[in-house]
């Protein structure tokens, strides 16, 4: 029997389902609903196919599971009840439905998706290796841009670099990052910085350089003297530097960011030790793991309670885009000295510079990469985990430890 009572879902709540539990969560409040009551659970699908309202039967009002779950919706302004009995205009609530380009519309439009899509480009110029220990090998993998091996020498062209860059100066690109081994083997990096200087005003360009002593240091600190304001230098750290030391690169190169690679809490408690704010440089811990600190990494990434990923602040818009694109891979590319193109240093190549175009080579990615569109919600165990679009997106720590469950959840 209808009682002409409707609820409804406030436009502002996501709705999270998998197939025996359902959340509501309000981004305005970040206050949430969860439950496995089946009866709910049915209501609430119900609400969704029918344009965010359902009607209430005398049924439903005498149910005590739905009597309180309305109840503690209306509560937390989550929905609430309207009366339409002497209403003949039925209400409609809009649910939000974002919208995002369709495969046809990918196909019809390369060039401008991948213009929209690029954010960021990695260049590995070189892959020299006589500075820095071979266990940093695989920084790269990492989140940390320093790259090289014991291979046989080798660098990107610059008239490459230059072409690259060229033809995506109309694009999204935003930043352009320098690194590799050692960069004062690259035979062309005057040229190089110059380019960049003189033609790439837009972009903000940063040079990672991997500190290993102050002789090597300043030699390459002499390259960016009159530097313009969209240069940056990251210098990057092992665990083992001194205040000393620090103190004299911030007087060779005093607008450099640091970047401290930890492999410990021990190497954490020695870099905070060594830093004096006086400098006030710029500076980030880098966690590395070094396949001998599991404990100590996936310590760094636990999630250890559900209020910790329900007190962001999210809106429906970044929700729902969480659950179709991997912000942290998202928009990079990343280009190593024998020409090889990878849209995550984890991931299998999309093709060569030297054998393809850069766009073609960009919109495998766009049409069938695995890496932007790497989210929760498509892989074990996450995979129909209720708070997938909550957590943060996988990283390449997940891959590297080959564990993506990063939490306590069940």
């Amino acid at each position: 029997m209808s009682l002409g009572l409707l609820f409804y879902i406030e436009p502002y709540v996501y709705i999270s389902f998998n197939h025996d539990k359902i959340l509501l969560f309000n981004t305005l409040n970040n206050k949430h609903i969860e439950s496995n009551q089946r009866v709910i659970i049915n209501l609430i699908t119900k609400l969704v196919a029918n344009n965010g309202v359902v009607p209430l039967t005398i049924d439903c009002v005498n149910n005590k599971f739905l009597k309180s779950f309305i109840n503690k919706a209306r509560l937390y302004y989550i929905g609430d009840v309207t009366n339409v009995k002497h209403n003949s205009n039925y209400p409609i609530n809009i649910l939000p439905d974002l919208k995002f380009m369709t495969e046809t519309e990918v196909l019809n439009n390369p060039v401008n998706t991948i213009y929209e899509s690029i954010n960021s480009l990695y260049f590995f110029i070189n892959n020299k290796n006589d500075l820095v220990s071979i266990e940093y090998n695989n920084l790269h993998t990492q989140f940390i841009n320093y790259y090289a091996n014991n291979s046989e020498y080798t660098e990107i062209h610059l008239h490459n670099i230059i072409n690259i860059i060229d033809s995506l100066h109309n694009s999204s690109l935003t930043y352009i990052h320098i690194s590799g081994g050692n960069l004062l083997h690259y035979s062309e990096i005057e040229g190089l910085i110059n380019f960049l200087k003189n033609r790439t005003s837009r972009f903000k360009i940063i040079f990672n350089i991997f500190f290993t002593d102050l002789t090597s240091f300043r030699a390459i600190a002499t390259l960016f003297h009159n530097m313009p304001d969209y240069f940056n230098i990251n210098v990057i750290f092992d665990g083992s530097v001194t205040s000393n030391v620090l103190a004299s690169v911030s007087k060779i190169l005093n607008s450099a960011c640091y970047e401290f690679v930890i492999q410990s809490n021990r190497d954490i408690k020695i870099i905070e030790k060594q830093l004096d704010f006086s400098y006030e440089n710029e500076h980030k811990f880098s966690p590395y793991y070094n396949h001998n600190n599991k404990t100590f990494i996936t310590n760094l990434l636990l999630i250890k309670s559900k209020k910790q990923i329900f007190n962001q602040k999210l809106s429906i818009p970044a929700l729902d885009m969480k659950s179709r694109i991997n912000s942290n891979f998202y928009g990079k590319i990343f280009i190593y000295p024998d020409g090889r193109v990878h849209a995550n240093p984890n991931s299998k190549s999309l093709g060569n510079i030297y054998e393809e175009n850069i766009s073609d080579i960009i919109f495998k990615e766009v049409k069938d990469g695995e890496s932007w569109k790497m989210v929760r919600k498509h892989l074990n165990p996450c995979k129909g985990c209720l708070y997938s679009s909550f957590c943060p997106p996988i990283s390449n720590y997940e891959i590297v430890l080959k564990t993506n469950n990063m939490c306590n959840f069940t």
